[in-house]
């Protein structure tokens, strides 16, 4: 019961996350981005935040994913997804910490 629960609740999410990461990536929906509500960002500023964004959305909806799926796997697996939960977490953190040190230089 749990396993499906989990993936009722991580499947749409998921798909959300990369649908939203699809349409940043193109340079659509940018108004959805913080701070982009009234189009206070220039149009090149706001598809470079934009692509970021996108990257991370990507890595979350796999995280929705893999979180989805660990419990189906038996002991053997689980520790395997809990490894590429482990990389996508350490992707995101560099990725974010990488966006917070290009907008303190610019800023």
């Amino acid at each position: 019961m749990f396993t499906f629960l989990m993936l009722i609740i991580t499947g749409p999410l998921a798909i959300l996350f990369f649908v939203w990461g699809y349409q940043l990536r193109r340079g659509k929906w940018l108004k959805s981005l913080a701070g982009n509500n009234f189009n206070e960002f220039s149009k090149e500023k706001a598809e470079k935040l934009g692509k970021s964004s996108g990257i991370l959305l990507y890595l979350s909806g796999l995280f929705c994913i893999s979180l989805g799926f660990v419990s189906f796997l038996g002991r053997n697996y689980r520790q395997f997804i809990l490894f590429i939960i482990g990389i996508i977490t350490i992707l995101s953190l560099f990725l974010v910490i990488n966006s917070l040190s290009d907008w303190i230089k610019n800023d």
